[in-house]
């Protein structure tokens, strides 16, 4: 996590995965470089088969396992990735 509202993932496929919290902004590079701009709810109408879609499940999926390892902070934080 780059600071509290920019989430970017690298995956071994060499696809990126970024997530801006404030504005639900996600961006997805591809295989071949290509890029998809997407609002949030965007994303989630996607077919699940979709990749943008799988990655960013498989992110909220690390994230929530982070969030469950960190102790509590004083201010709990509140991903709007949701179920």
């Amino acid at each position: 996590m780059l600071n509290n509202a920019l989430v970017q993932v690298f995956f071994k496929d060499k696809t990126e995965l970024f997530i801006d919290m404030h504005t639900k902004w996600v961006t997805f590079l591809d295989r071949k470089q290509e890029t998809q701009n997407l609002f949030y709810q965007d994303v989630i109408q996607q077919p699940p088969d979709s990749e943008i879609y799988k990655r960013l499940k498989y992110t909220k999926e690390v994230l929530k396992r982070g969030e469950k390892q960190q102790p509590t902070p004083s201010r709990e934080r509140k991903f709007w990735i949701n179920d």
